[in-house]
């Protein structure tokens, strides 16, 4: 399974709409870390899934979730923009709640800087202690073409750091 990660649009949807373009029918799912929930809503993002959280910025989306566990390709993600774990001050207190649920990736954005960090089974994080393998990644923002790519293949899991 195969998607793509934005944050932090900002206005921009262009970026967004040329980066699923081009991924033709491969696309299974596109997943949204909030700042620019009104570019998502007018997204074509084709017959692929749709996920998204609303960011510090989306004021105007008082429906949208502030996180949400998904399940997509066998695997937990924890998707959240971040700002309400100030990962601008660094990602603990979010992987520490991503742990908690039980989660394989833990996706977020706010800090528009890209992170990809994998955190090994029995490592301490803050203070828990990871019972399995935690994917932390940031896509950094795609109004600066910044977005991820997530791959999932028989339990696998691939992310990549990607640009315009």
């Amino acid at each position: 399974m195969y998607a793509l990660i934005f944050s932090d649009s900002h206005g921009n949807t262009k970026n967004m709409q040329e980066i699923i373009y081009r991924q033709g029918g491969d696309l299974h799912a596109v997943f949204f870390l909030g700042d620019g929930l009104r570019d998502v809503y007018s997204l074509d993002s084709g017959s692929s899934e749709l996920y998204y959280v609303r960011g510090n910025c989306d004021v105007l989306a008082p429906l949208a979730k502030d996180e949400e566990l998904v399940f997509f390709g066998g695997v937990r993600i924890f998707m959240t923009h971040g700002h309400r774990y100030s990962v601008k001050s660094g990602y603990s207190a979010a992987a520490e709640k991503a742990l908690r649920m039980g989660a394989d990736i833990l996706l977020f954005g706010h800090t528009h800087q890209p992170l990809c960090v994998l955190i090994n089974e029995g490592e301490k994080i803050g203070d828990t202690i990871a019972k399995k393998d935690l994917w932390i990644f940031n896509p950094g923002s795609i109004e600066e073409g910044r977005f991820g790519l997530l791959t999932v293949r028989n339990g696998k899991i691939l992310l990549n750091n990607a640009s315009v």
